[in-house]
């Protein structure tokens, strides 16, 4: 479900709906954020297919009662040999089903088609998800991100704009980095708001990724298929394709994601510092766990640059941390 900004769930009439969503989602696992977050921001969509699998539900229950009703009838008329002869089905289906050329196709799915299918399917599951794995291992070692130990610290309302293309300390956000140092130290339980503005288009092997992307947006049948398979690699697996990802620290994966507007495709969110580390920015993509091979895929077709400017926010007693 694609994201809806945070004011839609505030400004519904279904807002009950909404609190009910948010009630249950409390005793669920934060994985499942997403689906909450859209569920609860959509109340409409979500009373819909609610009122779809409810529906299902029934009738189904409803079939299974009809066929246990018929087939008793059956049985009993059996018991008592009162069963007309049985003879053979002479409609369009019987016919299809006992035709030679669907008898030969049935037969070769079954046999080959469909264990050669699930095989390859479960060998790049296990594969894909074995990679992330071992990737995250190594990140949260610190071996992806590397802090220099030379950032600058922001002060209360002090602003750094990283916006100078030729600046060694403060290069513009390059969507081709696997994990770009900043050059700015965060302080835990500090505010910072992060604007990020694309100076050149953000691009996926030519796919438009200026707000990310979901796999079946790509304009190209090949392309939605590609970033399907791809998945199971993907950096962030529950998250858009080239979504922004702030990490806090070198060690330990302390990440925030910077999604953008869907009005207007701005990205200007406010963090707050889980712990003291250096600021770094990255798009998620696929990634491979062999050192020297991490961000292959990041250099490989990632085009795009913006600039970055960070912002320590004053002290307040009470923080909205919406959007402006």
């Amino acid at each position: 479900m694609k994201a809806l900004p945070s004011t839609a769930e505030l400004e519904s009439p279904l807002r009950w709906v909404s609190d009910i969503v948010r009630l249950v989602g409390g005793f669920l696992p934060g994985a499942l954020d997403p689906w909450l977050n859209g569920y609860a921001r959509a109340p409409l969509r979500f009373l819909v297919v609610l009122a779809v699998l409810t529906f299902l539900l029934w009738y189904g229950s409803h079939l299974a009662a009809r066929i246990r009703n018929d087939m008793g009838l059956l049985w009993g008329r059996s018991l008592s040999a009162s069963l007309p002869p049985a003879m053979a089905p002479h409609d369009a289906i019987f016919r299809f089903r006992t035709h030679p050329l669907y008898l030969s196709i049935h037969y070769a799915v079954k046999r080959y088609v469909a264990p050669a299918f699930f095989a390859l399917l479960f060998a790049h599951l296990g594969l894909g998800l074995a990679s992330h794995a071992l990737f995250n291992v190594q990140d949260y070692a610190g071996l992806v991100c590397r802090e220099t130990g030379k950032a600058l610290e922001i002060g209360p309302g002090e602003t750094i704009h990283i916006a100078t293309r030729d600046s060694a300390r403060f290069p513009l956000f390059d969507t081709a980095s696997l994990c770009q140092n900043m050059g700015v130290k965060l302080e835990q339980n500090k505010r910072y708001r992060i604007t990020v503005k694309a100076v050149e288009p953000f691009t996926d092997g030519g796919i438009e990724a200026s707000r990310g992307f979901y796999f079946l947006d790509p304009p190209r049948l090949w392309q939605k298929a590609f970033m399907f398979v791809a998945v199971p690699f993907r950096r962030e697996l529950i998250r858009p394709w080239f979504r922004i990802v702030a990490r806090i620290g070198g060690k330990g994966g302390e990440e925030t994601f910077l999604d953008p507007d869907p009005k207007d495709g701005s990205i200007s969110e406010v963090i707050t510092a889980t712990r003291d580390g250096e600021l770094f920015l990255f798009v998620n993509d696929a990634v491979l766990p062999v050192p020297g091979l991490y961000g292959f895929f990041y250099t490989l077709n990632n085009l795009g640059k913006a600039e970055v400017a960070i912002t320590q926010q004053k002290p307040c007693f009470v923080c909205e941390t919406a959007k402006p």
